[in-house]
């Protein structure tokens, strides 16, 4: 089986990639890589540890009040606002290889 790899956002997903894969003999990252989005808590727990991409949720909560106090009307367009992500390697990721392209 080729290395596929998977990337999910949605925590529960991650768990289930995690026991199917186990269940059907994938080991991660061996056979299968799996990564996650937003860095909760539990993914450096997982077993392997979930690799993941960090979103600084407080950065963004604080730059949305920001943005609604300073908003003089409601019929203001609204901006467009860039946050930089962190990836946050783990266990749960292998460097693909040729032969598993």
């Amino acid at each position: 089986m080729e290395n596929p790899f998977f990337f999910d956002i949605y925590k529960t997903i991650e768990a289930e990639a995690h026991t199917n894969g186990y269940e059907r003999g994938l080991r991660v990252p061996e056979d299968v890589s799996v990564t996650g989005f937003d860095n909760v808590k539990l993914s450096e727990f997982c077993c392997p540890a979930l690799t993941t991409v960090h979103i600084p949720r407080d950065r963004v909560g604080h730059i949305m009040c920001d943005f609604l106090i300073a908003r003089p009307s409601a019929d203001e367009t609204i901006a467009e606002i860039v946050i930089d992500p962190e990836l946050v390697l783990r266990d749960s990721t292998d460097p693909a290889n040729e032969t598993r392209l």
